[in-house]
């Protein structure tokens, strides 16, 4: 789970998580602005202190509003879902479904590893699709989908299908005489 720090000063809320900092709300201007909005576009007046509520949100205290106010993380942004690979010579194309857009924050890319050895492919975040290349042939391969947002990397898909590559070796089919 993240850490979550208040910058009065600054009028934003952060939060720390694996040594990373994003900012989750607010947009740095005093004010009152942007419930129901994206967090980050909010606009908060004092912060006077923050904490996290049963279900993982953040309770941000706006003391000068005299709000309390929920903010959910960004972090608990849905997965890619539907993974599918299919086996090639060496490579598998590896297709998903988009999560869903939570917090009004948009998905700006997706990375696609393969378990095992890690190959890696990256796309825009209209695309959703992908060929990873460098597989060892006849081995098993799954692959696992993350969502790249502007302010990090969201948690895996499950696992796609397992596909086996074809070896450069092997030949299918018949060879004419």
């Amino acid at each position: 789970m993240a850490s979550c720090t208040a910058a009065a000063s600054l009028r934003r809320v952060r939060a720390v998580t694996a040594g990373v900092i994003t900012t989750v709300a607010g947009d740095g201007t005093a004010g009152f602005l942007g419930d129901g909005g994206p967090a980050i576009s909010a606009r908060i007046n004092s912060v006077a202190g923050a904490s996290f509520d049963l279900d993982g949100k953040v309770l941000l205290d706006d003391a000068l509003n005299y709000r309390v106010r929920k903010i959910a993380m960004a972090a608990d942004a849905a997965a890619p879902s539907a993974v599918v690979a299919t086996a090639g010579l060496s490579v598998a194309t590896v297709g998903w479904v988009a999560p869903p857009i939570i917090d009004g924050r948009p998905v700006t890319g997706y990375a696609v590893t393969s378990l095992p050895l890690g190959a890696v492919c990256a796309t825009g975040p209209a695309i959703l699709s992908c060929v990873v290349s460098g597989l060892s042939g006849g081995v098993p391969h799954t692959f696992m989908v993350q969502a790249i947002y502007a302010d990090g990397v969201r948690p895996s898909s499950v696992p796609s299908n397992p596909v086996v590559p074809l070896s450069p070796s092997v030949v299918t089919g018949t060879c004419p005489p």
